[in-house]
């Protein structure tokens, strides 16, 4: 050690200053590694069967190589390299679930509020009924939603707008009526939430998403989605009215005992809590730089609105408990109901994505129509049906159900049709070359 005397030096130190110049000999430093990393394999035997560790495994000792003379490798006094540092390999079944996590979070977090809705409802009835936490939930996202949404250019689907017009009657006129026919196998609330889940509009992105990833013409998608969601203020009630008329009261204007569902009021709120923010989302991206920040920043803003979406589905499913816990055994829905109500919502959306398919080949659309008039026609969104059930059927909470099982089917349904046009495509174009699955 520098500034200590000869004969004050340690025996240690001594030792270490003798080895020092073997440090460059690489046969020497294999053989040492070699031999030193046995020592910790049978050192370490202890903690792999019993889950402790031995005294003495785990010795922290500084480099005797530094950084100056062997600045590629350093060696500590046990052999064990500290530099470069080893990468860490994860057990694979950790990596696989770490996966899936990051690639289905949100069905995750669905599941999630799901069960702590229901199993914790008691604790937290009062915040469904937390009118301004509920409507600034509703507005915020919307408002995320649409903010980094860049239409684009739309000139060539608004010149050849049958295909958009298409998809358009599809979502908001047959959609509908395909689920009203579905309803009348359930009852309840299960019979209001599949007629609620038809009657709101096309999803303010996933529709175009899907189409591009299958190769379609997302511009059509688009326009489907500009349309449904403006006009759904207008739309909505009035089927509503027609569906849902049976099992609760439904007036043009508000009754003076105040009973009863008001279509001008829901046109009114569904205006301001629905197309407002929307509109007011596409308006901000005028703003010197919000555009390109919002299309930058699209993940995450999206992000933030998918966690929005997850709880106004706890305050939805907090509503389902408390109502579960007041109703009598005999009038509790069964395994048998939910069962059909899965299978409905699923049949309604393949229905009209079928639909939507076998029309646009009859008329000989192109393919990319085709897809376009396939998703943009069969998709709901489910934020703004949650706005409408936990805004207008109060009563009936359970009509939340139907809504997320179809998001959750329409997820996993839709990725299956995109990649299977994807896979027609690979095989039209590589016809003696197979699909690698993954790449």
């Amino acid at each position: 050690m520098p500034g200590r005397p000869e004969s004050r030096r340690s025996w240690r130190e001594e030792f270490f200053r003798g080895i020092r110049p073997l440090s460059n000999n690489a046969t020497l430093c294999k053989i040492k590694t070699l031999v030193l990393s046995q020592f910790r394999a049978i050192a370490s035997i202890p903690a792999t069967l019993f889950g402790v560790t031995s005294p003495g495994t785990e010795v922290k000792c500084k480099p005797i190589f530094d950084s100056n003379r062997n600045p590629d490798r350093q060696i500590d006094r046990l052999g064990k390299r500290v530099w470069p540092p080893t990468p860490t390999l994860e057990p694979e079944s950790e990596t696989l679930v770490r996966s899936l996590l990051k690639r289905h979070w949100f069905l995750a977090g669905l599941l999630a509020v799901v069960i702590v809705g229901f199993a914790f409802s008691e604790p937290l009835r009062h915040l469904p009924d937390m009118h301004i936490l509920r409507n600034g939930i509703v507005v915020t996202v919307l408002f995320l939603m649409a903010f980094p949404l860049a239409f684009g250019d739309l000139h060539s689907a608004i010149r050849r707008p049958a295909a958009a017009i298409l998809a358009t009657l599809i979502n908001a006129g047959i959609l509908p009526l395909i689920a009203w026919g579905g309803s009348l196998l359930s009852s309840g609330d299960f019979a209001i939430g599949i007629n609620l889940m038809a009657a709101i509009p096309c999803t303010l992105a996933s529709a175009a998403v899907w189409t591009r990833r299958a190769g379609g013409n997302d511009s059509i998608a688009l326009i489907v989605t500009i349309v449904t969601n403006s006009l759904c203020f207008l739309i909505t009630p009035f089927w509503l009215l027609w569906t849902t008329g049976s099992h609760i009261t439904i007036t043009l204007w508000a009754s003076p005992d105040g009973k009863g569902l008001s279509l001008a009021e829901m046109m009114m709120k569904l205006f301001l809590l629905v197309v407002l923010p929307m509109a007011l989302g596409q308006l901000a991206r005028l703003l010197p730089g919000a555009g390109s920040w919002a299309t930058k920043n699209k993940f995450q803003l999206g992000i933030v609105a998918q966690i929005g979406v997850l709880c106004m589905v706890l305050l939805g499913c907090i509503s389902c408990g408390l109502k579960l816990r007041n109703l009598p055994t005999d009038q509790m829905p069964t395994i048998l109901s939910f069962g059909v109500m899965i299978g409905l919502v699923l049949a309604i959306h393949m229905s009209a994505l079928l639909l939507g398919v076998g029309v646009a080949k009859q008329l000989r659309f192109p393919r990319s129509e085709e897809i376009a008039i396939a998703f943009a026609g069969s998709q709901k969104t489910l934020m703004i049906g949650l706005a409408i059930a936990s805004e207008f059927y109060t009563a009936n909470p359970l009509a939340i159900l139907p809504m997320v099982a179809f998001h959750v089917g329409q997820l996993f349904l839709d990725t299956a049709v995109a990649d299977r046009y994807m896979a027609a495509e690979f095989e039209k174009a590589h016809p003696e070359e197979p699909l690698i699955e993954g790449d």
